[in-house]
């Protein structure tokens, strides 16, 4: 154990010394800005931004929670070939709160578009803006929708099943190189992906590839509409 309930990741001492260090310092770091944020808001600076206000007010408690989460369950992602995994190393590592931490890390994606849909109407139907709280209901939906599909996507379609777990049994056991410590007592605790269990491209696992969809989907049209904003607004500035 690394200390205050956090285990030693990496296989190199050095690496496990100088990340818990720099764990606490971004969380610190995290939470003092989004605080210093959310404060000026609230007091009479927030007027001067207008309705824009309610993003960053968003924005910053959505950072905070993420930030949390990301302190307790301290996630660290591996990729094989074939199969990813990913499992909480901190005080919280239980599959649930790994799958809580997913689903938090989704609501980045929408409340960004967000910042780019609210510029964009800005220049093109500026009138709309003093009544964008109105339209923050919307976003808000979708903020806890992208979050609800990433926590399913974690908790029920990356669960460990008889199949994935027997594939992934000589990474938990460390006949498979890797710089992260793994053993049999840490293996129930992950969760992932192991895409085909007869070569690629053959005995494909449509269980793991919907928890890979509803992560790309999320990512994917928030993109796109982030683009799409660019583009508008570059042009509509030229």
């Amino acid at each position: 154990m690394i200390g205050g309930g956090y285990e030693d990741v990496y296989s190199n001492p050095i690496v496990n010394e100088v990340i818990m260090p720099l764990q606490h310092t971004i969380t610190v770091g995290a939470l003092l800005v989004n605080g210093i944020i959310l404060s000026l808001i609230f007091r009479k600076h927030g007027k001067e931004v207008g309705t824009y206000r309610y993003l960053l007010c968003c924005f910053a408690i959505n950072d905070i929670s993420y930030t949390i989460l990301h302190y307790a369950t301290f996630p660290v992602p591996e990729t094989f070939p074939n199969i990813f995994i990913i499992r909480g190393h901190g005080p919280t590592f239980s599959t649930f709160w790994l799958s809580v931490y997913m689903g938090n890390y989704a609501t980045g994606f929408p409340l960004l578009v967000s910042h780019f849909v609210y510029r964009a109407m800005a220049l093109k139907w500026p009138y709309i803006i003093d009544h964008f709280f109105k339209l923050l209901p919307i976003a808000l939906s979708v903020t806890f929708l992208c979050a609800a599909t990433w926590f399913t996507s974690t908790y029920v379609f990356m669960k460990q099943d008889p199949e994935s777990t027997a594939y992934m049994q000589p990474i938990f056991n460390g006949a498979v190189y890797s710089p992260v410590i793994h053993s049999p007592q840490r293996g129930p605790h992950y969760v992932g992906c192991v895409y085909w269990t007869d070569g690629t491209f053959r005995g494909g696992r449509i269980k793991n590839f919907i928890a890979l969809f509803l992560l790309f989907i999320v990512m994917f049209i928030a993109y796109v509409i982030i683009i799409i904003c660019f583009v508008f607004i570059v042009r509509f500035m030229r």
